[in-house]
């Protein structure tokens, strides 16, 4: 390895005394922050780690010093409700600054471990013999990890070189031959390698797709599938179906073509068919809810299929979009301006838009979330889910969108005891080939389920759920029947 590719903070030559470098004085200042307000928390922590990692100390005397830094900081990443935080992004200056003070914590930890990393890599140590050198490789990597797992779980922009530094501290234990030994006592999940294979399937899993609570469990159960993956040298012969990572890149893995190897510095085929034919097998015996979407998501991953069939065509205009059941519900019997969200259309095709909101708040949406666009000459407004999304870090959102067939008329639709809930009835469309359907909330879709439907006129009806045709993280699109 000629040159190892780590981003770490300047250092000076005098002592700070506002640094604790003693351990039981540093847990005493930990322990009285105040745990709950976590925007200043995570500030306080993020402003003595940066003063500390520009104060040079002995590589013992810093590792122990981060490992206490390291509990609060990973204690953040779990402590405020996914739901509660999301549904206020777009709508407090306050929630906004916790995550982008947590996501700079977990970057400023990370630096901290690199120094130890830097250090070593020049005093030409070697990680496979020096435990403290191989757990500060293990850390950095465990903290941009989570940084990255911090942007994805708010849909925000990938830190700067974040994938180009977890494939150089890899490169780095491989080289060393001590990829596949455990960090910390005889953990597997603590070897560099594991925790490598598990980040990179979660960044070929598309995440941006992901529902605010897709996300946490798919890395955890990744935490036992990712070993299955293998990670080889480069040879082409081995490319056809697998991903090709580039070492010395800053991307993630990508399905590998003919002619990639040659064009990457330093390529590794990472292959995914023997986890493929693990969920394929639990499928077959009956095991695992998880399994089978897992799978999906994966098997068109690795068979190197887009996800977006059609070539876009650039635009520049502007469209409105009411979103969720019960604003769509809403406009369609008001009209209320109000309901309106402008968006700016990047791109489009017959299946979908790319759009991007046109102010930096206001908007609550989420992925998997039905929408309505109002077309013009009084026709019904255009239906769609969003497919995925971005935070750009300005407040502004970029989501993907496809669209859904159908005329929607609103309606309230509920279950035996259950309150009925807004929903939309979608009339049988023969023409294009589109039954009787309802696009309701999750929990009230179960097929054969008896459904009681309130139109805007207090009218009721009853009818059946039949087959599910399309299944989000926010709604169920069903048959109906009488």
């Amino acid at each position: 390895m000629s040159l190892l590719l780590l981003t770490t903070p300047d250092q000076h030559n005098y002592d700070d005394p506002s640094v604790d470098l003693k351990e039981r004085a540093l847990n005493r200042w930990l322990n009285e922050l105040p745990l709950f307000n976590y925007s200043d928390t995570a500030r306080q922590i993020r402003e003595r780690l940066e003063a500390f990692n520009a104060q040079k100390m002995p590589i013992k005397q810093r590792i122990n010093l981060l490992e206490l830094y390291r509990k609060p900081v990973e204690r953040l990443f779990s402590a405020v409700d996914i739901k509660q935080l999301i549904k206020q992004i777009q709508q407090s200056d306050e929630q906004n600054e916790f995550i982008d003070q947590v996501g700079l914590l977990f970057a400023t930890l990370a630096d901290g471990y690199k120094l130890v990393v830097m250090e070593g890599y020049r005093n030409k140590l070697v990680p496979s013999k020096d435990k403290l050198l191989l757990l500060a490789i293990f850390r950095s990597m465990e903290q941009i990890t989570l940084g990255l797992l911090h942007t994805y779980r708010y849909y925000g922009p990938v830190p700067p070189f974040a994938l180009l530094e977890l494939h150089q501290l890899y490169y780095y234990a491989e080289q060393s031959g001590c990829e596949n030994t455990p960090a910390i006592g005889r953990r597997d999940s603590s070897t560099t390698a594991n925790l490598y294979k598990r980040v990179m399937l979660l960044t070929i899993s598309d995440p941006f797709r992901l529902g605010e609570n897709e996300l946490l469990p798919l890395f955890q159960a990744y935490l036992e599938l990712a070993p299955l993956c293998r990670i080889d040298s480069a040879e082409a012969a081995k490319c056809q179906g697998s991903f090709l990572i580039d070492l010395n890149g800053d991307s993630p893995p990508r399905g590998c073509k003919e002619g990639d190897v040659e064009r990457a510095e330093v390529p590794r085929i990472y292959d995914i068919g023997p986890l493929l034919d693990e969920l394929e097998q639990r499928i077959e015996n009956g095991h695992e809810k998880q399994a089978e979407p897992m799978l999906a998501r994966l098997s068109s991953q690795h068979r190197g299929q887009e996800q977006r069939k059609l070539p876009r065509e650039s635009a520049e205009r502007y469209v409105s979009l009411i979103v969720g059941l019960e604003g769509i519900c809403d406009y369609l019997t008001s009209h209320r301006e109000s309901l309106l969200s402008s968006w700016r259309v990047v791109n489009e095709h017959n299946e979908g838009n790319q759009l991007s909101s046109t102010t930096s708040s206001g908007v609550e949406i989420h992925v998997g979330e039905v929408i309505a666009m109002p077309v013009p000459d009084d026709n019904p407004p255009q239906l769609a889910t969003v497919r995925w999304l971005k935070n750009d870090g300005t407040g502004h959102i970029e989501i993907g969108i496809a669209f859904l067939d159908g005329n929607a008329t609103p309606t309230h639709c509920g279950y035996d005891d259950e309150p009925a809930r807004a929903s939309l009835f979608l009339k049988a469309q023969p023409e294009i080939g589109l039954p009787t359907t309802m696009i309701a909330a999750k929990g009230i879709y179960q097929k054969g389920r008896q459904l009681h439907l309130t139109a805007v006129t207090g009218q009721r009806v009853k009818a059946k759920a039949g087959s599910s045709l399309v299944q989000t993280q926010r709604f169920d699109q069903f048959t109906l029947h009488k």
